[in-house]
């Protein structure tokens, strides 16, 4: 079971809770005391950091810009 900290008054497996008081935490019930903002979410051991770099461009085709010269079709009478 983890052990959580209190963030609020509330009872919770028939024990009166105060703010800061670190109890255990049944794991279905874990979810549930996080969205009631009942306990405080768990800290990291240590700081951690994610190196993130930029994906090769994707390869797509351009329009050729080139001028290009055209036929013109004369009118006919």
């Amino acid at each position: 079971m983890p052990e959580r900290i209190s963030k609020a008054h509330h009872e919770y497996a028939g024990r009166q809770l105060h703010p800061g008081d670190r109890f255990n935490v049944e794991p279905q019930d874990l979810e549930l005391l996080l969205l009631l903002q009942r306990i405080e979410p768990e800290e990291p051991d240590e700081y951690q950091t994610r190196d993130m770099a930029a994906a090769p461009p994707a390869a797509y085709r351009t329009r050729d810009m080139s001028p290009r010269k055209r036929k013109h079709k004369t009118l006919q009478a």
